[in-house]
């Protein structure tokens, strides 16, 4: 059976979502859209999917990176709530607390599975969508605001609602900036180093995932400035293709840290570039 056409009033489906049924279940990242708007949808404005999709595929290898504009600040702690609980009894993956308040109060994730939850409320960003609270000017300030709003841009695909993505304007990155592509990836390497121990996919997860945020961020920089500067990017296309496999990279994973190492101090002349 085909059912194609907007949702009923008395469906838990959101009105302004285009239902397609096709002899199966919708995917779980709709049915958890679906769901968070069924008991908060008077409190968000729009719900974006950021970046790569393939948690979609297999939550347990790749977080899914969801972002939800609320129409305050004053609104986040219920519609975080609510979207963590809805997490647990959609893809029957739970957060640790430590991952919580990092999510809650610094947008970011200490996790590579799950749903990695990016809830900001309207009031927190300017008229040009630039941010005006702390925590938002804190965690731009860490990974680069304007490279952060270029990624997002280049990567996002609305679920829900008014798409105000496309309102954001970047601005051209200070040396600061440049700055991160660095030190990001190097607190990255230094916090996941003890995963060693304990699992060798975890750990090669990481050094994968550090490599690509160095390299995604100069290039950003690079397309925003409109420089023209070459970058080895060898191990770069090492991690994409290894990313969601790690189990089939048959290096050793201290060749593999020391390789993301080499590449980041690599390519340390381009902080003195112009």
């Amino acid at each position: 059976k085909v059912c194609v056409g907007q949702p009923t009033e008395s469906s838990n489906l959101s009105p302004s979502v285009l239902v397609v049924f096709v002899g199966k279940m919708q995917n779980k990242t709709q049915i958890f859209v679906d769901k968070l708007l069924s008991a908060r949808q008077d409190r968000i404005l729009s719900i974006e999917i950021l970046g790569s999709r393939e948690g979609e595929k297999d939550i347990l290898i790749s977080d899914i990176d969801i972002l939800v504009l609320c129409k305050r600040k004053n609104d986040i702690r219920s519609v975080f709530t609510t979207a963590l609980q809805i997490q647990e009894n959609i893809f029957d993956v739970k957060t640790t607390s430590i991952n919580r308040f990092i999510q809650r109060f610094f947008l970011g994730s200490n996790s590579y599975s799950g749903v990695h939850l990016i809830i900001i409320g309207k009031d927190e960003l300017d008229e040009n969508f630039h941010p005006l609270s702390f925590r938002l000017r804190l965690m731009t300030k860490l990974i680069g605001k304007n490279l952060f709003l270029y990624e997002i841009k280049q990567n996002h695909h609305l679920l829900y609602g008014k798409n105000f993505i496309d309102k954001i304007q970047v601005a051209q990155p200070n040396f600061s900036e440049k700055l991160t592509c660095f030190i990001f990836p190097v607190v990255v390497l230094i916090v996941t180093l003890p995963a060693i121990i304990f699992s060798q996919r975890a750990f090669k997860i990481w050094c994968f995932k550090a490599i690509k945020y160095h390299n995604i961020s100069l290039q950003a920089y690079t397309s925003i400035t409109g420089q023209n500067h070459s970058f080895d990017l060898s191990l770069f296309n090492v991690a994409k293709f290894f990313r969601y496999k790690p189990d089939k990279y048959e290096r050793g994973s201290l060749v593999l840290y020391v390789k993301v190492w080499k590449n980041i101090f690599t390519n340390l002349p381009f902080l003195f570039s112009r």
